[in-house]
Formats: structure tokens, C-alpha cells, sequence
């Protein structure tokens, strides 16, 4: 019977997990965030659609105001924490891996190598957003370069790890047909906190 290890050397019966280091998260990082920026354009488009109705219906200039509504406020700031936040919780909590992550061949799963839940996902996506990600990844930067696993701050606190999907067996991870739904449902979630912001800062509403 297969064996899972932890350790880089192990013997001819054993699967080796390969733990990702910085520069190929990285990559996966930086494809969710051009996903995120695309979900929030097609956001902007249906806002725009939305207001023009709304200015047909109520002869109120809708569309001009949201051109002239301030991007750079508080509430901007935590309601686009709580997109990318939930998008990524929701993808590794459901099924381990984002779009990012998918593409480059990578998966989350906790410390035994068993599949991620929504606790440690939601964990290490709070920590990276507060921590992690200051100052250009720094600080994940230097703590994965010491730990054997590569883990960053939000792994070790939410007891997870980032693999190399095909370095693990499927008894490891969760099916390839749930990333759809989990997909799906993160982007319907950015999607719908991107739209309420932008109709929040054109109508003036408050939080």
C-alpha cells in the first residue's frame, strides 16, 4: 500500500511530496490577482449597464457620477481585502486549489496532507492579506526560505502546506470536478462585493 511522506528521502514504496517555493507561488498569486482585476472590470460593465437604466428610469445622471465617485477610502480598502480573501478561501477550502494555483499545478492541503478545509484556508488567506503580503511578500519570503515544508506564516498558523498536485495521490486531495462549484461560486462572490462597491461609491452610500 502507498505511503505518504513529509521528508524530502524516502524509500522506493513511498510518494514524495514536493513542497512549491515563493517565486512559483508567486506566479500562481499574480494569475489570481489579473483574474480578480478582470472579474472587477466585467463588475465596472455591469455597474455602468445598471446605472444607465437607472438614469432612463429616474432622468438622474447616474452613469456621470460613478466616473467622478472616490476609489481610495476605507471602506474600498475592506471591501477589496474581503474579495480576494474570499475568493481564495473558498477555492482551497472547497477544493485546495485557485485558478492561479490550477494553472501552475499546485494544490493546498493541510499539514498531514490531507485535503484543506474552509478553517486553515480562511486562516492562511487572513494571515497573508495582514502579514504575509507587506512589503512585496517579504515577510512569506524569508520565513518559507527556513521552513523545510516552505511553509509562510499563514501556513504554519493555519496548519497547511502548498504541493505540487501531481507529487500527491488523489486519496490526498479533492476531486478535479470540484474546483467548477468552488470556482464559480469564488468569482460569483468578488464579483458581487466588486459591483456593491462600485454602486456604493456612486450613490453615496455609507457602510
Amino acid at each position: 500500500m502507498e505511503r505518504l511522506i513529509l521528508s524530502p528521502v524516502g524509500e522506493s514504496n513511498e510518494t514524495q511530496a514536493q513542497y512549491a517555493g515563493f517565486v512559483i507561488r508567486a506566479g500562481a498569486r499574480l494569475t489570481d490577482v489579473v483574474f480578480l482585476y478582470v472579474v472587477g472590470f466585467v463588475a465596472a460593465i455591469v455597474t455602468v449597464f445598471l446605472l444607465a437604466i437607472g438614469e432612463a428610469i429616474t432622468g438622474n445622471q447616474l452613469v456621470a457620477r460613478l466616473s467622478q465617485a472616490g476609489v481610495l477610502s476605507w471602506w474600498n480598502v475592506v471591501l477589496g481585502m474581503l474579495s480576494v480573501c474570499g475568493y481564495h478561501t473558498i477555492c482551497e477550502g472547497f477544493h485546495g486549489s485557485t485558478l492561479g494555483k490550477l494553472v501552475f499545478g499546485l494544490v493546498t492541503l493541510n499539514e498531514d496532507l490531507t485535503p484543506c478545509k474552509l478553517k486553515g484556508a480562511t486562516i492562511r488567506n487572513l494571515v497573508f492579506i495582514f502579514l504575509d503580503g507587506l512589503a512585496a511578500c517579504i515577510p512569506a519570503l524569508l520565513v518559507m526560505n527556513r521552513s523545510p515544508e516552505k511553509q509562510r506564516i499563514g501556513d504554519q498558523w493555519g496548519k497547511t502546506v502548498v504541493v505540487r498536485r501531481s507529487s500527491v495521490p488523489s486519496t490526498s486531495r479533492r476531486p478535479g470536478w470540484r474546483f467548477v462549484p468552488a470556482f464559480v461560486g469564488a468569482s460569483a462572490f468578488s464579483f458581487v462585493i466588486a459591483l456593491m462597491n462600485l454602486m456604493r461609491a456612486t450613490l453615496g452610500g455609507t457602510p
